[in-house]
């Protein structure tokens, strides 16, 4: 099951996912979700929770990246778990696509510290401007 919050701002939008990104309605979600926010300057993928990624899920990013191309947003893709990183430079995405690497979090949850929750305080928004959080749920059968 792959789950989705969305934060934006007026410009961009962050799409946080966790889960499997794999063939079905995953894919389907992130695109649909993806394709609500093509009217900003910025959309970013935040991977950080997604442990599993397959052949359509690496197309979707590779149709996503197009989209933005065609349309005027620029995809950039943050937070990739190791696993997700090596299979991006293992088929050469990360030479087309923009990849942001992990951040502090994801280095200290990969090390297996545990990390308090910064959701809700200042130092996680991203810039100023008005959030609005949805929660995208897939649900699998």
């Amino acid at each position: 099951m792959l789950q989705i919050v969305v934060e934006r701002s007026m410009d961009s939008a962050l799409l946080c996912c966790s889960g499997r990104l794999v063939a079905g309605e995953e894919v389907l979600r992130l695109r649909e979700a993806v394709m609500c926010h093509a009217d900003k300057r910025s959309v970013e993928l935040d991977l950080v929770g997604v442990e599993t990624i397959d052949a359509a899920g690496l197309g979707l990013l590779v149709s996503l990246h197009t989209l933005g191309c065609l349309v005027g947003f620029e995809l950039q893709v943050r937070n990739p778990v190791r696993r997700v990183r090596s299979l991006l430079k293992l088929t050469r995405l990360e030479s087309v696509l923009e990849i942001q690497p992990p951040d502090e979090v994801e280095l200290q949850l990969s090390a297996g510290a545990r990390v308090p929750s910064k959701a809700g305080t200042r130092e996680n928004r991203r810039g100023s401007g008005y959030y609005e959080r949805n929660f995208l749920r897939s649900e699998s059968p």
